[in-house]
């Protein structure tokens, strides 16, 4: 029997939160003769304990502040408890590793944002996040022994951009989600925002998610088809900025009553309202595993996608695809 740590302390909103939340049972499920000892913010652990006489769930005050902090207390206090605990072997699942692990570690690229940052318009403050990221993933691909890619196109990008890394990389596509979508929440959400056939959206707002491009993409849709249903944006505020140039479109566009911005969503209503909405529209221009896609398929939505990889790789024909410049 080997004992394995998960570090889920990386897990904030998005698709860290869906991984994690689709991970933990399926790993239950398929593997019940090794330990884990599973570290947790104190805010996520009733929502991501399940009941295992293998999994031991530990949470880490220190980490729900912020993600500076969290990263300070992987590198200067975990690499003593992964000894106290005696662990054969860490896994991050994050970009960022334990640059000095004590144990064999393995880490997962699951962000492409900071190899690209430069090409998308943000804050200052944003790029200098996204640039120390970049730095730090370097720093983690050199310490880490494997490192999990999530899709062939992850793939090739670290591995062009770091050849020293190449050999180590294994591509693990995310899965379908394991949690059962909340039908009644879903149908609260559509009665209070009036909803009754609507196109649906879900991305945080990032330059990268291209909302700016699909909302005056609906509204020339709207001019030759007026009857078409409103457009729901369900997605939280990752970047004030790039929100506002959203809703600045939707304002000189006079969409403002065919646009709907709901801001974050429970994750199991998520899945309900995919299931419920006529089309789902998905305009990204970055995705290292495009976890919202496969949701939308696997709630059977009929969906129509950007055409940049590595949507093709995950969706194959199931999708219909889109130039979204």
């Amino acid at each position: 029997m080997s004992h394995f740590a998960i570090s889920a302390l990386s897990a904030v909103a998005y698709g860290g939160y869906a991984y994690f939340r689709n991970l933990l049972p399926a790993l239950g499920a398929v593997d019940a003769a090794n330990r884990y000892t599973i570290l947790v913010k104190t805010n996520h652990l009733e929502e991501f304990r399940i009941d295992r006489e293998n999994f031991r769930f530990v949470p880490v005050p220190e980490c729900s502040k912020s993600p500076g902090r969290r990263m300070l207390w992987e590198q200067a206090v975990l690499p003593g408890r992964l000894r106290q605990w005696k662990v054969d072997a860490i896994y991050t699942a994050n970009n960022v590793g334990i640059l000095r692990s004590p144990v064999p570690l393995v880490t997962a690229i699951r962000n492409l944002e900071p190899f690209f940052h430069r090409e998308y318009r943000d804050n200052p403050n944003s790029r200098w996040r996204n640039g120390m990221l970049l730095w730090l993933t370097r720093r983690s691909l050199l310490a880490a022994d494997r490192v999990v890619v999530v899709s062939d196109f992850t793939r090739e990008v670290v591995a062009g951009w770091c050849a020293e890394a190449a050999g180590k990389l294994r591509v693990i596509r995310h899965g379908r989600p394991m949690i059962p979508p909340d039908e009644e929440g879903a149908r609260a959400l559509r009665e209070r925002l009036g909803l009754k056939e609507y196109l649906l959206t879900n991305s945080k707002f990032v330059p990268y998610s291209n909302l700016d491009r699909l909302v005056r993409g609906y509204a020339r849709a709207v001019e030759r088809n007026p009857g078409l249903p409103p457009l729901v944006l369900a997605g939280g505020d990752a970047s004030r900025l790039y929100k506002e140039t959203v809703l600045g479109t939707i304002r000189e566009l006079q969409l403002k009553d065919r646009v709907v911005p709901t801001g974050l969503i429970p994750y199991p209503v998520n899945l309900a309202l995919m299931r419920s909405s006529r089309l789902f529209l998905f305009a990204t221009l970055l995705e290292a595993c495009p976890n919202t896609l496969i949701e939308a398929m696997t709630m059977g939505c009929l969906v129509a996608s950007s055409n940049r990889p590595p949507m093709p790789e995950i969706a194959a024909d199931s999708v219909l695809y889109f130039d979204p410049l």
